[in-house]
């Protein structure tokens, strides 16, 4: 592998499997942007996220699964399961991915999530107050176990100003970070 070192970016030389090319090329020239970018784009979401993904206790499955599952509890039970969530994996995953838990990485854990869930979202930052709006298209419950996930390990980090509302495919999170 050939490395130079310019502005915290390194040139390197791969071989890499000529069907595979072809499908970055495709997939690059769809979304208008350059190989390059493509492919850090692809490299990025394996450091952030893939190359743990199991380690973490992660799967993947179709999306109709947790919707259809998630329909047979009820708000109770989804906010208990939520608690335990955040008690038990999602602590553990942001130590895990970024070695230390506090509030920046938290919100880098949301975003590496929801960049892997390819769920559009939107963070605004002003000062102290953040708000979180993401767009999952997984039903209300689905957004109210996620949105109990984010508000328990807030509590956890110390934060006790947090709203939270959850419409069908819509999760709108607010959060100050002063005491």
């Amino acid at each position: 592998m050939e490395r130079e070192k310019q502005d915290q970016k390194e040139h390197v030389t791969f071989r890499i499997d000529a069907k595979s090319l072809r499908r970055v090329e495709a997939d690059a020239t769809k979304n208008n942007i350059s190989v390059n970018t493509l492919v850090n784009q692809i490299l990025k979401k394996y450091v952030e996220w893939d190359a743990d993904f199991e380690c973490a206790g992660l799967i993947s499955m179709w999306k109709i699964i947790p919707i259809k599952l998630l329909l047979k509890y009820s708000e109770t039970e989804i906010s208990q399961l939520a608690r335990e969530v955040a008690d038990t994996k999602f602590k553990a995953t942001i130590i895990l991915h970024h070695e230390k838990f506090e509030v920046e990485t938290f919100l880098r854990e949301i975003e590496n999530w929801m960049n892997a869930c390819n769920y559009p979202y939107k963070h605004d930052n002003n000062f102290s107050t953040h708000k979180i709006v993401v767009q999952h298209g997984m039903g209300e419950k689905w957004g109210l176990l996620t949105a109990e996930i984010w508000k328990a390990t807030l509590e956890q980090l110390g934060i006790k100003k947090i709203l939270a509302e959850v419409k069908e495919d819509l999760l709108i999170l607010e959060f100050d970070t002063t005491t």
